[in-house]
């Protein structure tokens, strides 16, 4: 289901993302921008280090209107206000459209994998170019030693 500003509740957020991956849209306090937030409260979808705080989350505090969330993207805690939700997203919608929270798996294991293969073009690069630089030495040697033998040759001539 999708929630618009008006319909959002604090028990209406807390249900949904002790469900799964939910998404919310809200304006940032801070500068006034717009963010779109793929984030969860339940425990299995949190590094189990970080997931015993779940449990503070429902307890009362001073500022009802702040909730804390564990950004999916982020991999951290973090907060919005709840009055400045511009809608939300349940985790059933997300399962019916673009399932964002794979997306978002799949986004960062291609970014992973692109950078192992830069990684490993650069070694295999080097290794080349180290190999290519060992053959010129060799040539090089090679050179010099048939060098120093005509040398060695022409001021043996007249020895005989």
């Amino acid at each position: 289901m999708i929630y618009e500003q008006n319909d959002i509740t604090r028990q209406i957020l807390l249900k949904y993302l002790a469900e799964g991956i939910c998404q919310v849209s809200f304006t940032k306090v801070k500068d006034n921008t717009n963010r779109v937030m793929l984030c969860s409260l339940n425990p299995d979808m949190i590094p189990t280090k970080f997931s015993k705080a779940v449990g503070g989350v429902y307890q009362p505090t001073l500022d009802e209107d702040l909730l804390p969330v564990w950004d999916m993207s982020m991999g951290a805690w973090k907060s919005f206000r709840i009055s400045k939700v511009n809608s939300f997203r349940t985790p059933d919608e997300l399962t019916k459209q673009d399932k964002p929270g794979q997306d978002v798996e799949s986004t960062q294991e291609k970014k992973i994998e692109e950078r192992k293969k830069k990684v490993m073009e650069t070694f295999h690069d080097r290794v080349q170019k180290q190999k290519d630089s060992a053959e010129k030495s060799k040539e090089d040697f090679a050179a010099y030693q048939l060098k120093v033998k005509q040398i060695y040759l022409d001021n043996n001539e007249g020895d005989d």
